[in-house]
């Protein structure tokens, strides 16, 4: 014998189906629990009297979808989806606005610190200098940061 081990595989195949697909009524999506069934009577007896006889009737009708997220959320929360969406955009532009003029600021006041530190630095340097050749020092010095 050899040694390399031996692998024995058997494959089977088997047909696997899905279930029965459940249709969906109003009885098996809203008519379940205490309020569930409450809520059911209460919007057949509104809305749906006059095109269902019967309450079984409406129970075993399927259900239909319609999405209309902004008329829901305003019939269960009272809130204007619109108005709140724009609302928090708002915000977060204004946040990043407020963000960004942070930054520039601070960039502002280091430019400031920056200034002054090199104004201090120049006037110890030439405190000795009369107010002429103060002027013509500085004078000289702006011309050639404007050259560059």
């Amino acid at each position: 014998m050899s040694d390399m081990p031996e692998i024995n595989l058997k494959i089977e195949t088997k047909e696997v189906k899905g279930g029965v697909k459940k249709q969906l009524t109003v009885r098996n999506t809203f008519y379940i629990g205490f309020i569930g069934k409450i809520k059911t009577m209460w919007y057949w007896v509104i809305t749906h009297r006059k095109k269902f006889k019967t309450f079984k009737e409406y129970l075993d009708s399927p259900v239909t979808y319609v999405i209309d997220y902004n008329t829901d959320i305003h019939a269960y929360h009272s809130i204007d989806a619109e108005a709140e969406l724009s609302k928090i955009l708002l915000e977060e532009i204004d946040n990043a606005m407020m963000e960004q003029l942070n930054v520039d600021k601070q960039g502002l006041e280091d430019l400031k610190i920056q200034e002054f530190n090199q104004a201090k630095k120049w006037l110890s340097e030439n405190a000795n200098l009369t107010d002429e050749q103060q002027e013509k020092l500085c004078n000289a010095k702006y011309k050639n940061d404007d050259k560059h």
